[in-house]
């Protein structure tokens, strides 16, 4: 438009436009050059310092001037931003590669909801895969469509990528994925959305609060649940217990700092979304009256201890000294061993499902025999043996550390053999065994399979 009437534009067949009001209407026209590039041409004051100010709300800061959006509407219109699949993102293996991604966002931003929402970041999912973006912390919801652009890192193992810009596209949803414990250990899955079911292996707490709970799906495999500390600290997981079934949505995500169990989590964004069924099948037939019935199940999830082939456990049966270190092996995670030959006189009575685990009682130290070179693997265990068993292990192979060892201090304490003494003060000030009442240790009577279980189980959990 030939708006100031000078004649020198809106001629021939350059389209006109009206434009009410306008003093000064600025216009561009560009034309590509075959082999030789794009020009950019503009009328009147095009890229003036006087024009039109520019305030840019992302980052607070103002621009004085309209350059700022030119330059940027140039960039734009010669370079369009491509856009990548978010499963090409998560195979990248370098940090600081540039990509733009769009998807569903997956995890509130803290400027929405800060209950349910991880600290400064935010998961979003394509129908390729999902991934971790920070820093946001805007007012973004599940459901938001978003574009984002930045650089991949990793933090804490985990591929995200450094948001440099983000914008609101439109909305849409995500399904969150059934998967199982084996496609969150391999990483398969790391970003998106997903539900594993299963039954509840183990949990612990962190002040007070749910923070892991190890789930055990169908196949038998375990993978860790993770619950920040501050996500709806005020709807705690109710009626959560070792062998209830349990069904849990969150993020596939990665920790590697995490300590005493695997990386690969799954990250919840709300607890309402950790959800409690019924105890599961008792993985025995005779437990139920069982006093150590919790224990025993807990150490049968853990794969500590198995039962008889007629599918009971006889909680109440004594155990014998070959069973107690096949159970404390278990506990110590089945290790290679490297040499099962056995030099005991009495070898050829071992049971050969109780080898391997004689075996590496052995190579590590934790069991020696008797002075006449016999095992005696049948023999009943004694309380005190236990103690001494579990704490050789403990301390020697697992480098457990058990402080300042005070006396057990229990009236029969005279009654424990010289060879057992450090021991019985070391396992019960660490809390693995207690005494038969408050005055009694009984290191010379004999231990049922569910005791046995009780104390192998806080074994495990203390070393694991």
């Amino acid at each position: 438009i030939d708006d100031d009437s000078d004649n020198r534009g809106g001629l021939g067949s350059i389209p006109k436009y009206s434009f009410d009001g306008a003093d000064r209407l600025m216009i561009m026209a560009t034309e590509q050059l075959e082999g030789r590039g794009l020009i950019v041409v503009s009328g009147a004051a095009f890229l003036s310092n006087f024009e039109v100010q520019a305030t840019i709300s992302d980052n607070g800061s103002e621009k004085n001037y309209s350059n700022y959006k030119i330059c940027e509407n140039l960039v734009q219109y010669i370079n369009p931003v491509k856009v990548t699949d978010i499963a090409t993102v998560q195979k990248q293996t370098e940090a600081g590669v540039k990509y733009t991604i769009e998807g569903i966002v997956t995890s509130n931003a803290s400027g929405y909801d800060k209950d349910t929402a991880f600290f400064d970041c935010i998961y979003i999912q394509d129908e390729t895969a999902g991934i971790c973006c920070f820093p946001v912390a805007g007012n973004y919801k599940i459901g938001d469509k978003v574009r984002i652009t930045g650089s991949t890192d990793f933090y804490q193992g985990e591929m995200e990528l450094q948001v440099t810009s983000i914008q609101k596209i439109g909305e849409g949803s995500v399904t969150a994925k059934n998967v199982t414990a084996a496609q969150i250990n391999d990483g398969s899955v790391l970003g998106s959305l997903v539900t594993i079911n299963g039954t509840v292996a183990s949990f612990e707490l962190e002040n007070g609060l749910i923070q892991t709970i190890m789930v055990k799906d169908a196949a038998g495999s375990t993978a860790r649940v993770f619950i920040d500390g501050y996500i709806t600290k005020d709807n705690e997981v109710k009626d959560l217990a070792v062998g209830k079934t349990v069904s849990v949505t969150g993020l596939a995500s990665y920790d590697d700092t995490f300590e005493g169990g695997p990386a690969p989590r799954i990250r919840v964004r709300d607890r309402a979304d950790v959800v409690v069924g019924t105890t599961a099948a008792d993985p025995f037939t005779d437990i139920s009256t069982s006093g150590y019935y919790k224990y025993i199940v807990e150490a049968a999830n853990a794969g500590i201890i198995e039962g008889y082939s007629d599918g009971t456990y006889r909680p109440n049966n004594v155990v014998t000294r070959a069973q107690f270190i096949t159970m404390l092996y278990r506990a110590a995670g089945s290790p290679d061993v490297k040499n099962t030959v056995l030099k005991f006189v009495d070898a050829g009575t071992i049971a050969k499902d109780f080898v391997t685990a004689v075996a590496w009682g052995v190579e590590n130290k934790v069991i020696s025999g008797y002075g006449d070179n016999t095992f005696r693997p049948d023999q009943n265990i004694s309380r005190a043996q236990m103690a001494t068993f579990m704490y050789r292990y403990m301390k020697d192979v697992a480098g457990y550390d058990f402080g300042d060892v005070k006396p057990c201090g229990f009236a029969d304490a005279n009654q424990i053999a010289a060879p057992y003494v450090d021991a019985v003060n070391a396992i019960v000030s660490a809390g693995v065994m207690n005494g038969m009442n408050t005055t009694t240790f009984a290191p010379n009577n004999t231990a049922n399979r569910g005791m046995a279980a009780t104390v192998i189980l806080r074994v495990h959990n203390l070393t694991a």
